[in-house]
């Protein structure tokens, strides 16, 4: 449209010339509307001022006119003579009439009717001597002046309101306009300088600073200080901005070269292929592991056929390339440039464009060798657990079914293992109806890691001949390297006799006064007033305190705790709840399953009886006809064999049965929280790894009963020489590692030279094979320690600690390498 032109060039100028027209506009817009006001104002002021004007006039024409000897005879020229002094005087001509006692002189009817005087006001004026008169004539409104004079006559003149404030009004509209016009000169003037100052300047610094971020400088330009308008606040966040966007490059750059390094420093093979399907690069690890000397090698050839020696898993893979676009730890026979046949596991990831892809190639040759020795120590689990009289399973969480479960099922259900193992069906054929829902519930809580780690729950199993048993299963979440849960192992006992001991509480109290001494569990009974009515022989067996001692005191306290406070029993007397919580939390309290109002924990004593003890105990109240808790009666159970032997089944599963160390398993589960743990606090963390020089020699010399007795000694002196709070593990054959948690890298280089010097001190005495004398042979072990830094994985730790460690080796042995990052690994010199 035809406004929005020059409304759009209005918009595109300046604000340094926008604002002070702006401010100009408004003053003369406020000046203007000012002298309407005080125009109307003045007039109404100035209407007194001109009666005052006229009178004063009036007062000083008099004199000349009674002077004159002929203003009786002739009036006329008198009188204009007075007009012109008054015009003079007043700027404009008045009317004069002159009036003697007869009448008006010169003043003919119609003059009299113009300035408003009638035939009345001709008393009025001989009468009075002087004053004035307001009258509405012909012509307008009139003000009338009148003063007698010395000969009798009286003297008027006459003139508009109008005329009379007409040259005032004049003059001020003159100063009024001056000095608006100074005001609007001021005002332009300030506003110039003010926008100049806070506005025009700091917004061309702020577009140059924002040009200047646009293209490409990214250094953050200085704020306004001391601005907190709409000004200062871009002026911060455009710094902002630039802060922001050289964060982004910067960690672009970093992106790019950890990937880069990434590529380089990875121990598997890292490759990346081409559309017409050749190698295009591939790391150094690759390199060794296909047994190539350059990439250039690799480029040359038509394809990557010549590194498999299956070709069917090669078009298997390929396949599974263009299908889902990856593959994920896919197993293939791969070949060397020797001939050489190994297995692996490839990981690959397409790219557009043709047979375009990048992946991971991981020769898993050495972990088949540690899996099948793996396979042999869970075969001595295994002999162990099918022995035990508790039920000893383990549950595969992605196969959905059993993977083990131990003979001992046979007499709690009546079936073969074989008949449960790879059975999902079966299991819920076996759990009572009543206990289905709430034992899948708990396990799938369980499986998404939201209960604790070693979970309990009790529920009736179904025997398949008749009847049923309570089993109490204690189930352990197991987690694989990368912290997925893969398993439950866990332990079912049979409770029917506990359970039949609970229902034995049900029973009246005289019913229950004359069997309670003679039953198998260890049962006491708490009155009202918290005195002890019963403590039968099973009680006297478990805490080595007699009846007589305890029955009608107060002190069923004594043979637990080493200062008075309340049993289980004393709160289901008073029926205390919260103190129940307070004193049973931590002890696993629960409600019971079979006992109404019944609550059951479990606690170890150190001292019970002589010995220490991990006891279940059960209590619930004995009511009266009326409802109210008469007595309170508690069950102990000795349950220390059985986590004896649970104990000794966790053991098994986490340590190596040769050194009593840790197994790998159990130090890559402790390493994954150990590094979460340095993640979440910031603490430092460290890993040591050792290898002991030659020792395949060693066993080809001595023999491998010599060689145990190395490793033996070994992991003994190796758990001496390290904190309580650090970890030693025996990782696989003569490798050991020991992690260091809350240990910056220096302390932990310390750590891995007195473990060096402590394995070199070790002597041993083996036979000589041919027949020699017994000689004292030593032996020397190799060690690369890493710090973790955040960043880094697990996977990327251990990779850290074994470069340091064949830097070592390749050092010549018994040293102490350590890798410091950015693939800078150092060998520490020895003194010896």
């Amino acid at each position: 449209m035809s406004w929005q032109r020059p409304w759009r060039s209005l918009r595109n100028l300046p604000v340094g010339i926008k604002l002070p027209a702006t401010l100009v506009l408004v003053v003369v817009v406020t000046v203007f509307s000012l002298g309407l006001i005080l125009d109307h104002t003045f007039q109404a002021i100035l209407g007194d001022y001109a009666l005052q004007r006229l009178e004063r006039g009036l007062h000083l024409a008099v004199p000349d006119l009674e002077g004159l000897a002929q203003l009786d005879r002739q009036p006329g020229p008198a009188l204009g003579l007075a007009q012109e002094r008054l015009a003079r005087q007043l700027g404009f001509r008045p009317r004069l009439l002159l009036a003697d006692r007869s009448g008006f002189v010169l003043a003919e009817p119609g003059q009299l009717a113009l300035i408003g005087l009638g035939e009345a006001d001709r008393g009025l004026l001989l009468a009075q001597g002087s004053g004035f008169l307001s009258r509405q004539g012909e012509a307008g409104a009139h003000l009338v002046a009148y003063r007698r004079l010395k000969g009798g006559q009286v003297l008027l003149a006459a003139a508009t309101e109008s005329a009379l404030i007409q040259p005032v009004l004049r003059q001020l509209h003159q100063t009024f306009l001056l000095l608006a016009l100074s005001l609007c000169l001021v005002v332009a003037l300030f506003a110039v300088w003010l926008a100049r100052r806070e506005l025009t300047g700091p917004l061309r610094d702020l577009t140059a600073a924002a040009e200047r971020v646009a293209a490409g400088d990214l250094t953050p330009p200085q704020p306004l200080e001391g601005r907190q308008d709409e000004l200062g606040r871009l002026s911060r966040a455009l710094q902002r901005m630039a802060r922001a966007a050289q964060a982004m490059v910067e960690q672009a750059r970093f992106n790019q070269m950890h990937f880069q390094q990434l590529f380089t420093d990875i121990r598997d093979a890292a490759f990346i292929v081409d559309a017409q399907g050749r190698v295009e690069d591939m790391n150094p690890a690759g390199l060794a592991i296909f047994g190539h000397a350059s990439v250039d090698e690799l480029r040359r050839l038509p394809n990557t056929e010549a590194l498999f020696a299956d070709q069917e898993q090669r078009q298997r893979y390929l396949a599974l390339i263009r299908e889902q676009g990856y593959a994920q730890d896919f197993p293939a026979l791969m070949r060397r440039s020797n001939g050489e046949v190994f297995n692996a596991l490839i990981t690959a990831t397409a790219r557009p464009g043709g047979e375009r892809r990048f992946g991971l190639v991981r020769d898993v040759t050495a972990a088949l060798t540690q899996q099948h020795a793996l396979q042999e120590s869970e075969e001595r689990y295994r002999r162990l657990v099918e022995n035990a009289p508790d039920v000893i399973y383990r549950w595969d969480i992605p196969g959905n079914c059993f993977a083990y479960i131990s003979p001992a099922i046979y007499a709690v259900t009546g079936r073969q293992p074989e008949d449960i193992v790879n059975n999902t069906e079966i299991l819920w054929q076996i759990i009572h109806p009543d206990y289905r829902h709430q034992v899948a519930q708990e396990w799938r809580e369980q499986i998404r890691g939201r209960g604790p780690l070693i979970q309990e729950q009790e529920f009736q199993v179904v025997h398949r001949q008749g009847g049923s048993h309570w089993l109490r299963v204690r189930s352990l979440l197991v987690r694989d390297a990368q912290g997925r849960p893969v398993g439950l192992e866990g332990i079912a006992t049979d409770i029917t006799e506990r359970k039949q001991v609970e229902q034995a509480l049900r029973q009246g109290r005289r019913m229950l006064e004359a069997s309670l001494a003679g039953l198998p569990a260890a049962v006491m009974v708490v009155d009202r007033q918290h005195q002890v009515a019963h403590w039968n022989q099973a009680m006297v067996r478990l805490t080595g305190t007699p009846a007589e001692e305890m029955v009608g005191t107060n002190r069923q306290w004594q043979p637990f705790y080493h200062q008075p406070r309340p049993v289980m029993a004393d709160l289901i007397v008073d029926q205390d709840l919260e103190g129940l919580v307070r004193h049973y939390g931590e002890a696993g309290l629960k409600r019971s399953t079979l006992v109404e109002d019944g609550w059951e924990a479990e606690a170890f004593f150190p001292e019970l009886g002589g010995q220490p003890r991990h006891i279940y105990f059960l209590s619930a109240p004995v009511r009266d006809d009326s409802g109210q808790v008469v007595l309170a009666l508690e069950t102990l159970v000795d349950l220390s064999e059985k986590r004896k032997l649970e104990e000794e089944l966790v053991r098994l599963s986490i340590t190596d049965e040769l050194t009593g160390l840790y197994n790998q398993r159990f130090f890559y589960a402790t390493l994954g929280r150990e590094i979460e743990a340095a993640k979440r606090y910031g603490q430092s963390l460290c890993l040591v790894m050792l290898d002991l020089d030659h020792f395949k020699s060693y066993n080809d010399r001595f023999g491998h009963l010599e060689g145990d007795r190395v490793l033996k000694a070994c992991g003994q002196d190796l758990r001496q020489q390290v904190r309580t709070t650090d970890l030693a593990c025996r990782y696989g054959g003569e490798e050991f590692v020991v992690l260091l948690p809350r240990t910056f890298l220096e302390e932990a280089c310390r750590v891995a030279q007195r473990v060096r010097e402590g394995v070199k001190c070790l002597q041993f005495q083996p036979p000589d094979p041919s027949g020699g004398p017994t000689r004292t042979v030593g032996i020397t072990v190799s060690l690369g320690v890493a710090e973790y830094r955040s960043g880094l994985s697990l996977e990327d730790l251990v990779r850290r600690a074994d470069q340091a460690l064949y830097a070592a080796k390749e050092a010549g042995r018994d040293r102490v390498a350590v890798h410091r990052g950015e693939g800078k690994v150092e060998v520490i010199q020895t003194a010896d």
